[in-house]
C-alpha cells in the first residue's frame, strides 16, 4: 500500500500493491481535513454535504442508497433514499459520546454500554443476548469477552498485540 496526500496534509489517494489507485479523495477548500467526496476506483464519486457545526447531513451516492443525516441533543436519525429510517441515541460529551442505543429500520434495537471513559463493556443485540467486554484498567486492551451462553475468552497481549487466547466454556 501506498498513500498520496494534498499540500495540507490531507490523505488524497490509496495505491494498491502494484501501484494502481484503488480510492480517492477530495476535501472542502475552506475547511481544512473536511472530506467532501470519495471514490474506489470503478464505482461513482461519493459526495458529502455538512452543516454550520462541520456535521455530515447528506452522503449522496449516484448510483446507490443516498443518506440524510439529523442531530438532535441525544439522537441522530439516518435516512436513506428508500426513506428506511434508524435512530442512534448517544450519551456523553464531545469525545465521551457513544451510541448507547441503535433503532434499526425493521425495528429491531440493539444496545451498548460503555464505562467512565468510554471504553466498551457491554453488547446487546436484538434478541436480549448480551456479550461483555473487560478492558484492561491501564492500556484499555480487552483482556476478557463473555459471550451470552457464558463462554469467556481471555486475552494476553506482549507490547499491544495479542499473543495468546484461552476459551473457557
Amino acid at each position: 500500500m501506498r498513500y498520496g496526500w494534498t499540500p495540507r496534509g490531507e490523505l488524497a489517494a490509496v495505491y494498491d500493491r502494484s501501484n494502481t489507485q484503488v480510492r480517492s479523495f477530495t476535501y472542502d477548500d475552506k475547511y481544512r481535513g473536511r472530506m467532501v467526496a470519495h471514490r474506489h476506483t470503478g464505482r461513482p464519486e461519493i459526495r458529502y454535504r455538512y452543516d454550520s457545526d462541520g456535521r455530515v447531513t447528506e452522503q449522496l451516492n449516484p448510483a446507490g442508497l443516498s443518506y440524510t443525516y439529523q442531530y438532535e441533543k441525544d439522537r441522530i436519525t439516518i435516512t436513506d433514499s428508500l426513506d428506511r429510517r434508524e435512530v442512534l441515541h448517544t450519551q456523553g460529551e464531545a469525545g465521551l459520546k457513544r451510541v448507547v442505543k441503535k433503532e434499526h429500520a425493521d425495528g429491531s434495537v440493539t444496545q451498548s454500554q460503555f464505562d467512565a471513559v468510554g471504553r466498551l463493556r457491554a453488547q446487546t443485540d436484538a434478541a436480549g443476548r448480551t456479550t461483555e467486554y473487560s478492558p484492561d484498567v491501564v492500556t484499555g486492551l480487552i483482556t476478557r469477552i463473555t459471550t451470552p451462553d457464558g463462554r469467556a475468552s481471555a486475552f494476553y497481549y506482549n507490547h499491544h498485540k495479542p499473543v495468546n487466547v484461552s476459551h473457557r466454556a
